[in-house]
């Protein structure tokens, strides 16, 4: 996601690739707390802005803003695995 990951990194952990002089602290978009959130208050955020994130509302669709969504859910996934997420019949 190019517009997420140089505030939010690219694993969406909260490490930007911008430089402290910009001085704002991005979310951990896989912290328990953005976790918890329901769907549509991570497709809100992506509209409206939150604190210093401006908001997304005129680059991107509205198939686009849930794809975010979705490419959210799937970073909090995949850094939270657990050995129950791999399938019975291919754990060794």
């Amino acid at each position: 996601m190019n517009n997420c990951s140089p505030c939010h990194g690219l694993l969406g952990n909260g490490v930007p690739s911008l430089t402290p002089a910009y001085g704002a602290k991005p979310a951990n978009l896989t912290s328990q707390t953005i976790r918890d959130y329901p769907d549509g208050k991570i497709y809100h955020v992506i509209v409206s802005g939150k604190n210093a994130m401006p908001n997304y509302a005129a680059e991107l669709t509205q198939d686009e803003r849930w794809a975010a969504v979705h490419y959210v859910r799937a970073l909090q996934r995949a850094l939270n695995a657990r050995d129950s997420d791999i399938p019975e019949e291919t754990r060794e």
